[in-house]
């Protein structure tokens, strides 16, 4: 999804206060009872190069639960942890776009997405001082992509001067996701079971008898046709023996009436 079309349907998205949990929870469960797990983004530190805000060129930087993505020369008045902050390219300083020490989750119900997803507020940030908003915050939209190979953070824009909107798209955070069994959409590859294996190898084996069979029979016994199949005089009677065994075990070993000798059966 284009960011500028994800921006357009952002504005008419409808949410409301789930919890103010921790971003290190490893799990977050909205009002749906729908389970996301977010420890596999939690501790990560996403960028994004080259971000045009105002005219002006940064590099975005956010985590969820790893401290000090701004510089280090660069510190909240109030001593709050940046989840967010954006690196100017020029001799402008760096802004804390929102804080750990405020953190909301949401709910999402927008119809943007076809995937799962929920939103998460950092505010807090360094102060703003144009049109009312007395400090910056960042809306965190995480959507589940079930398809995707890496994460993604995307930069939607700043619908009000220094509220910003960002997008993380991550397998990671599709519900039921876990190491070992890929995510919803994206099963995991199994190698092949142990049956399979033992039906490989049984025509494999099945093959190598007739091929190096006939060819001896037809090499050294000089054998044409059907006579060039090993073992010819066992398979022809075949048959017969099954028969018979199966008369042995239905008459548990008895002879049948009319019979001199038990060679009869």
């Amino acid at each position: 999804m284009q960011p500028l079309v994800t921006l357009a349907l952002v504005c008419c998205i409808a949410s409301f206060v789930v919890a103010q949990q921790s971003t290190c929870s490893p799990t977050f469960t909205d009002s749906k009872g729908t389970v996301f797990p977010i420890q596999y983004i939690a501790n990560k530190q996403y960028s994004i190069p080259n971000v045009n805000i105002s005219n002006t060129l940064y590099d975005l930087t956010l985590s969820l639960c790893k401290p000090d993505v701004c510089p280090s020369n660069h510190t909240h008045p109030a001593g709050f942890v940046a989840a967010a902050c954006h690196i100017p390219m020029s001799n402008y300083d760096p802004r804390i776009m929102g804080s750990l020490n405020q953190t909301t989750f949401l709910t999402s119900n927008t119809s943007a997405y076809s995937t799962p997803n929920f939103l998460v507020t950092f505010g807090g940030g360094d102060r703003c001082h144009r049109n009312g908003n007395p400090y910056r915050q960042t809306n965190l939209y995480v959507v589940c992509q079930p398809s995707a190979s890496e994460d993604e953070l995307l930069f939607l824009g700043e619908l009000n001067y220094c509220q910003y909107t960002m997008q993380l798209n991550s397998r990671t955070v599709c519900p039921g996701y876990a190491p070992s069994s890929g995510s919803p959409g994206r099963p995991h590859k199994k190698g092949l079971s142990g049956g399979s294996v033992l039906l490989i190898l049984f025509f494999v084996v099945l093959v190598l008898y007739l091929v190096v069979g006939s060819a001896y029979k037809s090499l050294v016994v000089g054998a044409v046709g059907v006579e060039m199949i090993p073992n010819i005089e066992f398979w022809r009677a075949l048959p017969d023996l099954i028969l018979d065994g199966a008369n042995f075990v239905f008459s548990c070993g008895k002879k049948r009436p009319g019979t001199a000798s038990y060679d009869n059966i």
